[in-house]
């Protein structure tokens, strides 16, 4: 079982060691992630609207790049 997400959904120190302490870098990636997350979220909808499981795969694992790296497991 994981653990529990915090509130803020971040876990601001791991996150941070994931970019070896770089608040600057941190700040690039998740400004990347607020700029394209609404792009994804509208093709993993249209995925599924349309029934295909491809499409929802690389729509999913797109947004899962930009900031999955950042999460724990």
């Amino acid at each position: 079982m994981n653990d529990p997400v915090p509130e803020s959904g971040l876990d601001r120190q791991f996150a941070l060691s994931r970019v070896g302490g770089d608040e600057e870098l941190l700040k690039e990636i998740a400004l990347i992630f607020l700029e394209d997350y609404p792009n994804s979220l509208r093709e993993i909808r249209a995925a599924i609207a349309s029934g295909d499981a491809s499409q929802l795969e690389r729509a999913a694992h797109s947004l899962e790049g930009i900031g999955g790296e950042l999460r724990r497991a």
